[in-house]
């Protein structure tokens, strides 16, 4: 797929808030991963993973991670999107 939402909670926030950055790219270890059951959904994913008291990030050098897209867009017809809000999963 073209991404994963992730869940961070309110406990864990303070030991990841200034070490993940937008922008860069991450290895992930020591997390959990659910089916996806929010309303809102932020990427097309059936999956969300969640970060735990043991998760460690781990950047990725910018020579490995250089030929990953730092936005993805998935564009809709605008004539879609009116039959897409109708949907259980939204707008993606």
């Amino acid at each position: 797929g073209a991404g994963i939402t992730a869940c961070v909670g309110e406990n864990e926030i303070h030991k990841f808030l200034e070490s993940i950055m937008e922008g860069h790219a991450y290895f992930l270890r020591n997390f959990h991963v659910s089916k996806q059951t929010g309303k809102f959904n932020a990427m097309p994913s059936k999956y969300t993973i969640f970060f735990t008291p043991w998760t460690i990030v781990e950047e990725i050098p910018t020579e490995v991670s250089g030929n990953l897209p730092l936005y993805i867009f998935n564009f809709v017809d605008f004539e879609d999107l009116e039959e897409r809000a109708k949907h259980p999963k939204g707008l993606i």
